[in-house]
Parts: C-alpha cells; sequence; structure tokens
C-alpha cells in the first residue's frame, strides 16, 4: 500500500489564547511540507449565549458584538499576516453566532477543508462538565483527519 496523504487545505481553530496558537507551528510545518493553504478560524459565538440573561437588555450590546467581531478580524489580520511573510498560502475568517464545534465542522465543509490542527485546552472537572471539550466534538464528527496538539505543548514552548 503506497497511497500517500496529502492535504492542500488545512483548517487552524483560534479562540486568541495561547492554548490555541500552540497548533500553528505543527500546521505551517505540514503546509510547507505539502504546499497547502493554511485555512485560520475564529468563531465569535453569539454574546446573549456568554452573558446572563437579565444581561440581555444591554443597550449597547450590537456595539459591544461589533467590537468584539473587529477585534476577532483585527486578530487573524495578525496571525495570517505573520504566517504570509514565512512564504505561506493563508485564508483567515471570523465565523460568527456560531457553537464552537459545530461552527469547525462546518468550515470543513464550506471551505472544502481535508485536515485540521487544533490544539486542547487541557480543561478536566467541572470545567470539562460545564464547557465540554470542543476537540473531542470536533473529532468525534469530523470527516476530515484531526490531528491534535496537547495543550502542555504551550506551556512547553513558552518555557524555551
Amino acid at each position: 500500500m503506497n497511497a500517500r496523504a496529502t492535504y492542500k487545505r488545512i483548517l487552524v481553530p483560534l479562540d486568541g489564547s495561547g492554548f490555541a496558537e500552540v497548533a500553528i507551528p505543527h500546521a505551517s510545518e505540514i503546509a510547507k511540507c505539502m504546499g497547502a493553504t493554511l485555512v485560520l478560524l475564529r468563531i465569535v459565538p453569539p454574546l446573549t449565549a456568554l452573558l446572563p440573561t437579565d444581561s440581555l437588555t444591554l443597550p449597547k450590546l450590537d456595539t459591544l458584538e461589533e467590537r468584539v467581531l473587529e477585534e476577532a478580524e483585527t486578530y487573524l489580520r495578525a496571525r495570517a499576516g505573520a504566517l504570509r511573510s514565512e512564504g505561506l498560502t493563508v485564508e483567515a475568517f471570523v465565523m460568527q453566532n456560531s457553537i464552537p464545534a459545530l461552527g469547525i465542522l462546518d468550515a470543513v465543509t464550506s471551505k472544502k477543508i481535508d485536515l485540521i490542527v487544533m490544539s486542547t485546552h487541557g480543561r478536566s472537572g467541572l470545567g470539562q462538565w460545564v464547557f465540554g471539550s470542543v476537540a473531542a466534538k470536533v473529532i468525534r464528527k469530523s470527516p476530515v483527519p484531526v490531528l491534535l496538539i496537547r495543550s502542555t505543548e504551550a506551556t512547553r514552548l513558552n518555557r524555551q
């Protein structure tokens, strides 16, 4: 069996944390070796899901949503620019009002992704129960291979 895996479009979901960014060097190396495009994704969940129900009457919720969306776009532009300066082909987009795992899976189809490279955040106990594991949900439902980078990698890289 001489079949060789080739990846042309690699999805890297980012949430703005150092834990998520630890996936970038791994995805970059694969992209360099295969001549693949990196597709950076930042998901902005609906703010109403993050705020207490009595906060829904905030008169400036639209302004807050605009600011969060602008921050997400600025963040991705910076990451994409740094990767392009390394000679990589990069696309970046923000997905609004989506649950992270579902948004990642939707992006696989809509952006014709053939590999996902993402990190785990290493939650356990109550944090795992409350927030769930985006990575676990993606692995269970993904139609394409998923490369998971442990969150402990972020700690190791920050020490170097």
